[in-house]
């Protein structure tokens, strides 16, 4: 279950994995059809549901990740989470 889990961020991280200019292409993606595949080995062994507020906001990313994908987006993920962590950063 544990390696599921791992699988599951290391999947959903390689948006983020594109270094310099290089682009996710959303429309040319397979994370959906990966995500589809370990969902049923998590839910048949989790233990307990997450919180409300997990699937709310799941709910929201894979919105914004379907949509991205019908519309065929490419874009560098990696620069605008790199800009967030720096203002994270300069606040602590």
């Amino acid at each position: 279950m544990e390696e599921t889990h791992v699988d599951t961020v290391l999947i959903m991280g390689e948006v983020f994995t594109m270094k310099g200019s290089g682009e996710f292409d959303f429309g040319g993606q397979n994370t959906t059809r990966r995500i589809q595949a370990v969902v049923p080995t998590i839910l048949t062994h989790r233990l307990c549901p997450p919180p409300e507020e997990i699937y709310s906001l799941h709910r929201k990313l894979s919105g914004v990740f379907l949509l991205c994908s019908k519309l065929k987006v490419k874009m560098n993920c990696r620069h605008m989470f790199e800009e967030i962590y720096q203002q994270y950063k300069t606040l602590t």
